[in-house]
């Protein structure tokens, strides 16, 4: 609920209250994948740098990618915006590469290679 609730306020424009529910969901279910990714989303692709923290972002999806024995190929697209928000353009190409391996067809997470390739990370676009 939190978590969904999180995603309205991030439509919003409600960053803050977004945060804040993301945040209440992963401390209520650390170990729900689909929590933590959400949350790692958030922070590795928010239009506000106030709000991204690419060390954060690395380690929620890392955990999401681990618990899903890293065969979510949406939880592997957050783990290579993770890795772009951080910097490690290496690690973003690498876990995007593998995003298209379990889905070739998927012509957003090859744009996402793409940025990664020219070392730009990526920005979610908020309503």
């Amino acid at each position: 609920a939190y978590t969904n609730r999180g995603w309205l306020h991030v439509e919003k424009g409600d960053l803050d209250k977004g945060l804040a529910d993301f945040t209440a969901a992963v401390k209520l279910a650390p170990k729900d994948a689909l929590v933590t990714n959400n949350l790692a989303w958030f922070r590795a692709t928010c239009p506000n740098a106030k709000y991204r923290d690419g060390k954060q972002a690395v380690a929620l999806a890392t955990q999401a990618c681990e618990s899903t024995g890293f065969k979510n190929e949406e939880f592997l697209d957050t783990l290579a915006a993770a890795h772009a928000e951080a910097g490690d353009f290496k690690s973003a190409v690498k876990w995007a590469t593998k995003t298209l391996e379990l889905d070739p067809h998927n012509e957003e997470f090859a744009e996402h290679l793409k940025l990664y390739q020219s070392g730009k990370p990526l920005r979610d676009e908020l309503q």
